[in-house]
């Protein structure tokens, strides 16, 4: 068995494999194993302990799950992860993330500064928390027509800004 584990991953599989053998724990790890040919495959392992009458282990039964596919899935989701959060720390505009009712989701500082939140105190709140009058009804009602068709909708938008600045805005 351990011939077909990848050596880099072998000394923790044999030793969780003899932790179960002697504290009679179930097995739960994932590996590599080397395909004949050279590949890899990444696998989860599930066993356990079957026992004799004299109450010694006497087999492990136990399933090997290709889990490849969600190997990928995960590395894919930590680039697309690395590639938003890279965006959001140097880009320049002001950037905000909002669910369907209005409530801030995520934002870039330069949006927070805009709004006169400097220390984080921004997410969770609702947009009628943060522009005055009609503002917050429009730009919702905006959103939500996004929302609904599912596309971008571009809208230049002019708006009064707690840090005192009145701007025209892309949304």
């Amino acid at each position: 068995f351990l011939d077909i584990v990848h050596p880099d991953d072998r000394e923790r599989i044999l030793a969780g494999h003899n932790q179960s053998m002697t504290t009679d724990a179930a097995y739960d790890n994932d590996y590599r194993i080397v395909l004949p040919g050279g590949g890899l495959r990444h696998v989860v392992s599930r066993a356990s302990v079957v026992q004799n009458d004299e109450g010694r282990p006497a087999q492990i039964t136990g399933v090997i799950l290709d889990v490849m596919d969600r190997k990928k899935a995960e590395e894919a989701l930590r680039e697309s992860e690395h590639r938003f959060q890279s965006f959001m720390r140097y880009t320049t505009s002001a950037i905000s993330m909002k669910n369907r009712e209005g409530k801030i989701v995520l934002t870039h500082p330069t949006y927070r500064e805009w709004l006169g939140v400097v220390n984080g105190g921004i997410k969770g709140r609702l947009l009628k928390d943060l522009f005055p009058g009609g503002q917050a009804d429009e730009i919702l009602a905006h959103d939500r027509s996004v929302f609904d068709s599912r596309k971008p909708i571009t809208r230049e938008r002019t708006l009064d800004y707690a840090d005192g600045v009145t701007r025209t805005t892309l949304s």
